[in-house]
C-alpha cells in the first residue's frame, strides 16, 4: 500500500514539474488484488434509434403571381367585358371585349400594332402566321410575308369566330403576349389606345398552349 501511494505521489511530481496543464480526472481505485475485465467499451452506452430530422417556420404572408405587366389595348372604346380576377387566358382565348368585339390572345414579344393583309412583311407577320399553325391554320410557309396563302388561313380563323371573313386582321381581333396569362385586374374601363387595358401576370403553360 505504501508502495503504490508513492508511485501516485511520484507522478504527481512529475506532472507539476511539467508546468501544471495535466490535471488527474480520476482516483486510483483501491487494490483489492483482483483483475479487472476491460470491455473495450466506454463507462456508459445508449441504443442508437434512427429517425429524421424535420424543422418549420411559420409566417403571415399573401400569396401572389409575380412578374406583373400590363395588357395595352390597341383600339380606343369602352371595354365591355373582361375575365375575372385570377382567370388563366391561353392561345386564341379571348382576353377581352371593347366595344362588344372580342379580343383574343397570341403569343408574341412584339406588339400588334397594325392591321395585317396581303403584301405585308414584318416581325408580327411571322408571329401570326406561327399562332395560326399552332392553332391548325396551316397552307402557307410560316415567314415574315403575309401571303394569299396567309389571308385565307386568316379568313377560315375569322369563320370558327363568327367574325367577317376579310383575310385581315388587327389589333382591334388580336393583341400579343409572350405566353399565357392569369388577369389580375381592370385597369380602366374607357379604354384610350395603346393605354393599359387589363393587369396581368404570366402564366406557366403546359405544352400545347
Amino acid at each position: 500500500m505504501r508502495r503504490r501511494t508513492a508511485v501516485i505521489a511520484s507522478l504527481v511530481v512529475l506532472a507539476l514539474a511539467g508546468g501544471g496543464a495535466v490535471a488527474a480526472t480520476t482516483l486510483a481505485e483501491p487494490d483489492t488484488g483482483q483483475v479487472r475485465e476491460e470491455s473495450g467499451l466506454p463507462p456508459a452506452t445508449a441504443d442508437v434509434e434512427r429517425g429524421d430530422l424535420s424543422d418549420s417556420t411559420q409566417v403571415d404572408g399573401t400569396l401572389g403571381y409575380t412578374r406583373k405587366r400590363k395588357v395595352n389595348s390597341g383600339v380606343a372604346g369602352t371595354l365591355t367585358w373582361a375575365p375575372g380576377a385570377g382567370s388563366a387566358v391561353k392561345r386564341d382565348g379571348k382576353l377581352y371585349e371593347i366595344d362588344g368585339t372580342p379580343v383574343r390572345l397570341m403569343y408574341g414579344s412584339g406588339p400588334m400594332y397594325r392591321t395585317l393583309k396581303d403584301g405585308d412583311e414584318g416581325r408580327d407577320v411571322q408571329q401570326l402566321e406561327k399562332n395560326l399553325a399552332a392553332l391548325g391554320y396551316t397552307g402557307f410557309t410560316v415567314d415574315d410575308e403575309y401571303s394569299g396563302l396567309t389571308a385565307a388561313a386568316v379568313k377560315r380563323w375569322q369563320k370558327a369566330h363568327d367574325l367577317k371573313q376579310t383575310g385581315e386582321v388587327g389589333p382591334a381581333e388580336i393583341v400579343f403576349a409572350p405566353a399565357a396569362v392569369r388577369v389580375k385586374g381592370v385597369r380602366r374601363r374607357s379604354v384610350t389606345r395603346w393605354r393599359p387595358v387589363l393587369r396581368c401576370c404570366p402564366r406557366p403553360a403546359p405544352s400545347g398552349w
